[in-house]
């Protein structure tokens, strides 16, 4: 029964790796702002072109895929409120 008890140690899986220390407040603060603006730009871009199918068709042209992702400002300055 010794044998075993040092072959079941023999065959121990390897300890796991310690973890990735979480980043310091100032590693967040110094990173480039530009990695959010991707996300932002897609509302202004889908206003611009909402805009344009506006004035082009008529408001009442717009689907619910036109306005989704708008605010309600950018919905209320579509409709000429």
């Amino acid at each position: 029964m010794a044998a075993a008890t040092s072959a079941e140690k023999a065959r121990a899986p390897p300890p796991l790796p310690s973890r990735k220390p979480a980043p310091a407040l100032a590693n967040i603060a110094a990173a480039p702002a530009f990695a959010a603006e991707p996300e932002a730009m897609v509302p202004t871009t889908k206003f611009l072109a909402a805009q344009q199918k506006a004035k082009r068709d008529g408001v009442w042209t717009l689907t619910a895929d036109d306005i989704r992702g708008l605010s309600l400002e950018q919905i209320t300055a579509l409709r000429g409120y």
